[in-house]
């Protein structure tokens, strides 16, 4: 054992394990046994702490190739040329243009600021990282490679900068005061349930009723539309994201800001002619254009429940009276 290899050490830790048995008042075996046992839980305590101290030495604060990030990384060198000299692939790398990206530096860089005791990552290369990230499905080892970024940091860059992308939404309807949960919409195929939403079944249906189902079709279509879109945009969303549970949240919140974000303006270029005809917006085929995509059946019967519907009144309600 390591704790044996010192002279002095074994003298000391034996007059201290001896004194406690002294002073427990044993025989000599029990002594001598409780010398040993003592002993060894001391020096296995110790080899625990060495073998912890050597884990925790760092071959380096900074690897010896990303030193020269500044000069040489991705962002130093090709992405401001492409902000500079070639909006088109600056729009390819980001889903943005230089303006839009500019705009959303200004909104969040208080939150992506950092402050350490040597020079920390800027903010606009947190968010272009998180942006190429979002768009192109990277793998946060190659983006630590072309970055000249640690993997690790690089994760940790891209959970803050999704976080703080991500808002919270209000839970008002558009155009009133009143309060209504979020909930999920869907078809006759969906069971009833408080949070999710489906068409009232049977024909001739009183005026609410009928108003309901006409908005929540409306509703459907929008969402696959929005959909589609996003998920053509993200390519993030076509990739196995492997990220703990709360991180995966930040990132899907934050394409779905982003999106929100890119969609006020018509004109940015998020919106293009693939997805416009006749200036109407195409109708959403991802189901039909990515066969990888799974069906989801119901496993369990299709049984109402009272708080359902009782959801499903409240909402039709509200919408009927504004």
């Amino acid at each position: 054992m390591l704790w044996f290899n010192n002279k002095t050490n074994f003298v000391v830790n034996f007059s201290f394990a001896f004194r406690l048995c002294v002073r427990a008042k044993m025989s000599n075996i029990q002594r001598l046994l409780r010398i040993i046992k003592i002993m060894y839980k001391l020096s296995t305590m110790y080899e625990m702490y060495m073998e912890a101290s050597k884990r925790l030495k760092r071959r380096w604060w900074v690897r010896p190739a990303n030193l020269t990030r500044n000069e040489f990384g991705f962002h130093g060198t090709c992405f401001q040329q492409l902000k500079l000299e070639d909006e088109e692939n600056f729009f390819k790398a980001t889903r943005m243009s230089v303006p839009k990206f500019q705009t959303l530096l200004t909104l969040i860089k208080e939150r992506l600021a950092r402050f350490s005791r040597r020079a920390p990552i800027n903010e606009e290369t947190r968010l272009a990282l998180t942006l190429i990230y979002l768009s192109k499905g990277c793998s946060p080892q190659y983006l630590a490679w072309s970055h000249k970024i640690g993997v690790s940091k690089v994760r940790e860059i891209i959970y803050d900068t999704c976080n703080a992308l991500s808002m919270n939404g209000k839970k008002y309807q558009t155009g009133t005061e009143t309060t209504f949960q979020y909930y999920f919409v869907g078809d006759n195929a969906f069971p009833p349930k408080h949070n999710l939403m489906r068409p009232y079944p049977g024909r001739n249906l009183s005026a609410i009723k009928d108003n309901f189902n006409k908005k929540l079709s409306r509703a459907r279509v929008h969402i696959e539309n929005s959909f589609g879109i996003l998920a053509s945009r993200c390519r993030v969303l076509h990739t196995n994201i492997h990220a703990a549970p709360n991180n995966l949240d930040k990132i899907v919140l934050a394409t779905i800001v982003l999106h929100n974000y890119l969609m006020l303006d018509r004109e940015s270029g998020y919106l293009n002619d693939e997805l416009v005809e006749n200036g109407v917006q195409v109708p959403g085929t991802w189901r039909e254009s990515h066969a990888w995509l799974l069906s989801c059946r119901i496993a369990q019967a299709n049984r109402s429940c009272a708080d359902a519907f009782r959801s499903s009144d409240t909402l039709s309600d509200i919408l009927f009276n504004n």
